[in-house]
C-alpha cells in the first residue's frame, strides 16, 4: 500500500489600499501542477484623478475589462473556450491578462468605459526582443457599458498585431481585431448571462490567408442557498476561412 500527497495548485491573493484614492491587487500563482507557479495578475489603481470619476487609471497587468472575469471571478472550473480560443500561429487570446495602462471611468447613471494600452501578450517574455512584448506595436482596446437597474449590457473591441513564425513560412506579422457584446439579467436566484464574439486575424499562418471564428456562450446561476450554487453553460465556436 502506498500513500502521497500531491498538490495541484496554490494562490497567494493579496488586495487593499495605500492611500484613499491608491489601490492594489494581487494575484500570484505560487504552484500548479507540481511546478513554480507564475504571476496572474498585479497592478496599482489611482483613483478619481483631478476629482472625477471618469479618470481612474491602472497601471500593471490586469485582466481585460470583460463583463465575465476570465480566471479570478469565475465560479466554474472550465475555462470560456471562445476567450481561450487561438487563429494559427499567433497565441493571442482574450483569457491572458495584459500588461498595460488602463482608464477607466463611470457616471453616477451607470454608464461606464475603460480604455487601455496593451502589450498583447502579458508577462510572457519574448526570447527573440527579450521584452514583454514581440514587436513595437501596442494593441489597443475599448469597452463601453450601461446599467440598467440590477442588469448590464455592454460591448468591446480589440485591435493588436503580432508576429509569429512556422517552419513553412518563416517569420511573419498578423493584424488581428475582435469585437464583442455581452451582458446580464439578475433575476435575484436566477442569474442569466452570456457573451457573442467576433474574431479576424488577417495572416494568422504567415501565408497572406485571412481566418475568423465567431462564437460565446450562455450561462444560467441557479442560487440554491447562499452557499450552493448550480451552473448551467453553453459554449459554441465556429471557425471558418474569410
Amino acid at each position: 500500500m502506498k500513500s502521497d500527497f500531491q498538490l495541484e495548485e496554490l494562490q497567494l491573493q493579496s488586495g487593499g489600499t495605500f492611500t484613499p484614492r491608491i489601490s492594489y491587487y494581487l494575484h500570484h500563482h505560487l504552484a500548479e501542477e507540481g511546478e513554480a507557479g507564475k504571476l496572474y495578475a498585479g497592478w496599482v489603481r489611482f483613483n478619481n484623478l483631478l476629482g472625477s470619476n471618469w479618470l481612474n487609471v491602472i497601471v500593471g497587468q490586469t485582466e481585460l475589462p470583460l463583463s465575465f472575469s476570465p480566471e479570478i471571478e469565475r465560479l466554474s472550473s472550465f475555462e470560456y473556450l471562445v476567450f481561450d480560443r487561438e487563429l494559427g500561429a499567433n497565441t493571442f487570446n482574450l483569457n491572458r491578462p495584459q500588461l498595460g495602462i488602463q482608464v477607466f471611468g463611470q457616471s453616477e447613471g451607470g454608464t461606464k468605459f475603460w480604455a487601455g494600452v496593451a502589450n498583447g501578450f502579458g508577462l510572457a517574455v519574448n526570447e527573440e526582443t527579450e521584452t514583454f512584448d514581440n514587436n513595437s506595436f501596442k494593441d489597443v482596446y475599448a469597452r463601453v457599458g450601461q446599467e440598467v437597474g440590477e442588469h448590464f449590457f455592454g460591448g468591446y473591441v480589440y485591435a493588436g498585431r503580432a508576429r509569429g513564425s512556422t517552419k513553412a513560412t518563416g517569420r511573419f506579422a498578423d493584424d488581428f481585431v475582435r469585437v464583442g457584446g455581452d451582458g446580464f439579467v439578475n433575476l435575484q436566484k436566477v442569474i442569466v448571462y452570456g457573451t457573442a464574439l467576433y474574431a479576424r486575424d488577417d495572416n494568422p499562418l504567415g501565408t497572406g490567408e485571412t481566418r475568423s471564428f465567431s462564437g460565446g456562450f450562455v450561462q444560467g446561476d441557479v442560487y440554491l442557498t447562499d452557499r450552493a450554487v448550480v451552473l448551467l453553460r453553453f459554449d459554441g465556436v465556429r471557425q471558418k476561412r474569410a
